[in-house]
């Protein structure tokens, strides 16, 4: 996945205190221009928290662009995330012939269930691929906006899998085995499209924070780093060693840390902190 470009973020939804607004214009940061085929469109896959605080009150409210109605989920998290996301896909562009400008999926943390709901591993361990890449032409996007206005409480996950569902959002672009255990067929089947993970988190505070609560995925890492043999055991040694951030000017800010080169403690299986390692991987590999 020498092309993969990996893009980690977070969206405290819970925690904002105003409207929420999508636009398509989001979207198009990662969107192909004119004259890209069809095979070559970027990849753009969210993964979404929806552990516990998915279900969490929110302050903010939120009605779908296209109907004006309100989201299944109502006034919490995942009702929020449900509204933008949908707004969102409702405005992407089209190309003048009607073609799409972008792939488009969505995975979830895995649990007991989502077999019956999405046709995934019968696993709490891992990631669920809810809907896979898929072409956003007025097809795509409208089946892409009917699953999202289908969730439901069920959807929710009571545990958190931060640095499992990296893991299995690399698994699926690699057409790897999955933490979960399924194994994908990459979708990324040229070597000129450009492949994006967005994650999409909540709440991050003292009721809600990155975690693992089962499965190891710093130790999957270490093994997928140590079967990969086109890297140097110079590149195996880096891409296997826990991230730190030293003292320096980003962009226009500068900031100092205490111990510098600074790394986040309680590095553990649990802590949900390999995310960013295998973040690293994607963006390396």
């Amino acid at each position: 996945m020498s092309t993969a470009r990996l893009i980690l973020t977070s969206l405290f939804v819970a925690m904002l205190g105003y409207a929420i607004q999508s636009k398509a214009e989001d979207i198009d940061l990662y969107s192909a221009v004119t004259g890209v085929s069809d095979a070559d469109l970027p990849n753009l896959l969210f993964v979404l928290d929806n552990a516990a605080n998915w279900n969490a009150s929110s302050a903010t409210t939120c009605t779908y662009a296209d109907t004006g109605g309100s989201p299944s989920l109502g006034a919490t998290t995942g009702g929020i995330e449900q509204c933008v996301l949908n707004n969102a896909i409702n405005a992407l562009p089209l190309k003048s012939d009607g073609s799409a400008v972008i792939k488009i999926g969505i995975m979830v943390y895995n649990k007991n269930g989502m077999h019956d709901l999405y046709g995934c591993n019968e696993s709490a361990v891992g990631g669920c691929l809810m809907f896979p890449l898929a072409a956003m032409n007025a097809s795509g996007k409208a089946a892409l906006m009917a699953t999202i206005k289908a969730w439901t409480a069920d959807v929710q996950s009571n545990n958190e899998a931060t640095g499992q569902a990296m893991q299995e959002s690399w698994a699926y672009y690699a057409g790897s085995t999955g933490m979960s255990g399924t194994t994908y067929t990459s979708p990324a089947l040229t070597g000129c499209a450009k492949n994006f993970v967005l994650f999409i988190g909540n709440a991050i505070n003292n009721s809600g924070s990155p975690g693992d609560a089962s499965g190891s995925p710093g130790n999957r890492l270490i093994d997928t780093v140590d079967h990969n043999t086109a890297l140097t055991a110079t590149q195996k040694t880096q891409l296997k060693a826990t991230i730190s951030i030293p003292a320096a000017a980003y962009g226009t800010s500068s900031f100092t840390c205490s111990p510098d080169p600074y790394s986040m403690p309680n590095h553990t299986e649990s802590s949900g902190l390999y995310a960013d390692e295998w973040a690293r991987y994607m963006s390396n590999v």
